[in-house]
């Protein structure tokens, strides 16, 4: 099983410490399985033009598209909103090969409803071209040199023809869509029966080997120097207007003192057109707020765009020029549902189909309710720490003035193709200087692990009282890996924080957001205890010769290399003392770590003959 390992360097003198955070992909949802009905359409005529942002007008085109997935996150960049992603999994979420984890074959499929291709006149039949565009890996899992990603067509006897094979290669970004145009112009492709299926090859124990298409395009009077559409789209999707967050609190973003303000969300459109091209757009929002189990909705346009324009092949992000007016949030009700719509005012169509105004609109959605989220409810892979003993947080400023009850919340622990353990250590820090500081509870909570991002309760016994700024995350265990979904669509990185060796260092490597949501409401209570200080911890004799003692209360000790390697060790209570020994003594410095009450310490030790 391949796995993608960010190495985190935090610099102390003379020794090197790399602290681990392992990303992995994770399932798909599953697909509901209705290829029957598919089977049943009939053939139809040129243009055929799907960009997956209509799932109506996806579902009239495919004869099988079960397999395949259909999102807006794991592309980057798409020339649209939503692509179609093949990988290892099949239409239950499951992997193709159960038993194999090192298994290669074909995988997903993409088989496209019949065409009349026998109906294009003989004068067109050299302007027929073929075009799509393509990216491996993006936000999921790079091909390896061996696999490779098929188009292939079937002739007028019923055999499929491959016409593209396409690999991962140095030429090309991740993170790039690139385009094909193909020239149709062979007789044999000519026949009613007409049709065309994508195909990835790859390992099969997962969502590995991951291949994206958007903007599948067939058409006559296409020249192969044209690569241009008359289409202006939506390439990226409303932002949140919470910035950060795409939940708050309600009681939060209601209160008099702080008065959050909203953050003006943007959407990014791109002009595919071989012009420039005016761009300005309408948008309203839906707002219903609840109090007591009934709900005042509120529907109204926000203003006008200001008038603006776009180059040839730009891309852009536009702000919305408004947000709903916070005299709508009363302060007595208890949770609300924002959504923000977006349509772009274009004439995106031809006399004829395809209708390229398929993809003209957006849509983004907020609550407000009891929790804090920084995630938009997809993850597309899952991290987690790699040594037991390391620990992690997530870093939540609070939108309200005064103390809260922190009583819960939510983790989404998704399925990864690796065994996990049971349970898991939740611990909640206060805050020092910006990092977790005061432990104020350790709890051992279940870990259930769902598909689709459903996520999982859990229930704080006692909650803790928190203000301004509260820390929540996990310390791995011995058990087995601790895997929490990661959103890579939406960054939040700079709000995790990592402790290896006693010092909390800021992320800076891993993109994306956690999924963990904090809960706040009523529960037992615990104050948060005064600022704790670290125990004296002292390490002697040093230099050693391999036997050394750390006196004082300590706990989960483990001896590091220079290079972050952990070094077989014995330990042996003595008194009050602990002595350590190393199995096999080499001279250099070496790193002892060890928890002393709630904190994480190490000392530095060198090794002499």
């Amino acid at each position: 099983m391949k796995q993608i390992i960010f190495i985190v360097l935090m610099a102390m003198p003379m020794v090197a410490l790399k602290a681990q955070f392992v990303v992995t992909p994770v399932s798909k949802p599953a697909t509901i399985n209705n290829a029957s009905r598919k089977q049943s359409l009939p053939a139809m005529a040129l243009p055929f033009w799907d960009d997956f942002s209509a799932r109506t007008n996806t579902d009239t085109l495919w004869e099988s598209n079960t397999t395949v997935w259909i999102n807006t996150d794991t592309g980057i960049n798409p020339p649209t909103v939503e692509v179609c992603s093949f990988d290892g999994l099949n239409e239950l979420g499951l992997p193709y090969n159960l038993t194999d984890p090192q298994a290669v074959g074909y995988t997903d499929s993409l088989v496209s409803r019949r065409i009349r291709m026998a109906d294009v006149p003989l004068a067109l039949r050299n302007t027929v071209f073929f075009s799509f565009f393509y990216q491996w890996g993006g936000y999921g899992e790079t091909p390896d040199g061996n696999d490779f990603f098929l188009l292939e067509f079937k002739t007028n006897t019923g055999v499929w023809e491959t016409i593209v094979t396409l690999t991962s290669n140095d030429d090309e970004q991740p993170d790039v869509f690139y385009d094909t145009l193909i020239r149709i112009n062979q007789d044999r492709f000519f026949h009613n029966d007409f049709q065309f299926r994508f195909r990835s090859f790859g390992r099969q124990s997962g969502r590995y080997d991951t291949w994206h298409i958007d903007y599948v395009y067939i058409n006559v009077n296409r020249t192969e120097t044209n690569k241009f559409y008359p289409d202006r789209a939506v390439f990226k999707h409303i932002s949140s207007p919470l910035g950060p967050f795409y939940a708050i609190p309600y009681k939060h973003f209601t209160d008099p003192v702080t008065n959050p303000a909203f953050t003006n969300p943007s959407v990014g459109l791109y002009n595919l057109s071989a012009i420039n091209q005016p761009m300005n757009f309408d948008s309203f929002f839906k707002l219903q707020v609840y109090e007591n189990g009934t709900s005042i909705i509120t529907n109204s346009p926000l203003s006008d765009s200001v008038p603006s324009s776009l180059a040839s092949l730009e891309r852009k992000f536009f702000s919305l020029p408004d947000l709903p007016p916070k005299t709508l949030f009363n302060l007595s009700a208890d949770s609300a549902f924002l959504k923000v719509y977006l349509r772009v005012n274009t004439r995106d169509t031809l006399v004829k189909k395809p209708d390229f105004q398929l993809n003209d609109s957006s849509f983004t959605e907020t609550v407000f309710k009891d929790y804090y989220a920084y995630d938009d409810g997809t993850a597309e892979y899952a991290a987690g720490l790699t040594q037991a003993g390391n620990m992690a947080a997530c870093r939540f400023v609070l939108k309200t003035a005064g103390q809260d009850t922190l009583n819960g919340g939510y983790i989404h622990y998704p399925y990864t193709g690796s065994a996990s353990p049971n349970i898991v250590t939740l611990m909640i820090w206060a805050n020092r200087n910006g990092k977790p500081g005061t432990l104020l509870t350790e709890q051992t909570i279940p870990v259930r692990r769902e598909p689709n991002s459903k996520f999982t309760s859990f229930t704080l016994n006692p909650a803790v009282i928190v203000k301004d700024t509260v820390f929540i995350g996990w310390v791995q265990g011995n058990a087995g890996l601790v895997r929490i979904g990661l959103d890579t669509s939406h960054n939040t990185g700079d709000q995790i924080y990592v402790n290896t060796n006693g010092t909390w260092v800021q992320n800076d490597l891993v993109i994306g957001s956690l999924m963990i949501r904090p809960r706040f409401g009523t529960g037992e209570i615990v104050t948060s205890l005064p600022e704790e200080k670290q125990p004296i911890v002292d390490l002697y004799p040093n230099p050693s010769s391999g036997e050394f003692y750390l006196r004082g209360d300590v706990s989960a000790i483990e001896v590091l290399s220079v290079t972050g390697q952990r070094i077989e060790i014995e330990t042996e209570q003595v008194n009050s003392e602990t002595l350590i020994r190393i199995l096999t003594p080499q001279t250099g410095l070496y790193l002892v770590r060890y928890r002393a009450g709630n904190f994480m310490q190490a000392k530095k030790v060198l090794i002499t003959h």
